[in-house]
């Protein structure tokens, strides 16, 4: 994410819209996780958790925005707008409308990556609070 704002140009205001997006998702998935993840046990009193589908969403969409962000700072890196005959001023927008259209792209992508983390994250919590309770019903037989 720093590199949307030091690479890319993102004003440092959109933190908290990324900040936002994030907690809710976290909280979206922390709530309704039990409909998403499914818990069973094997021969062996072993826990296994079953995704949904909305998990492996969440990990595409987490993976193909962290590229997509990711060639957009390579391409500013390697000064490939330059070569395109497109200014590149970081930290000002609207100032050409090629530049306001990375930036724009580069907060949505951004976006996307934390709803999808957040997301991901409340899956793990949730998976971390079955498993110790799995581990201290074996501990209590």
């Amino acid at each position: 994410m720093s590199s949307s704002f030091v690479v890319i140009g993102v004003p440092l205001f959109f933190i908290v819209p990324y900040l936002t997006a994030f907690v809710l998702f976290l909280i979206i998935s922390l709530k309704y996780s039990d409909k998403l993840l499914r818990f069973s046990k094997d021969e062996n009193d072993n826990l296994i958790a079953n995704f949904e589908s909305v998990t492996h969403i969440s990990y595409i969409i987490s993976t193909i925005s962290r590229i997509i962000i990711s060639l957009i700072v390579i391409a500013l890196r390697v000064q490939l707008l330059q070569l395109l005959g497109i200014e590149y001023t970081p930290y000002i927008i609207f100032q050409e409308p090629e530049i306001t259209l990375i930036i724009l792209i580069t907060i949505i992508f951004d976006l996307l990556l934390l709803s999808s983390k957040g997301i991901m994250v409340g899956m793990h919590r949730r998976m971390l609070a079955e498993y110790k309770h799995h581990l201290s019903r074996k501990r209590g037989k």
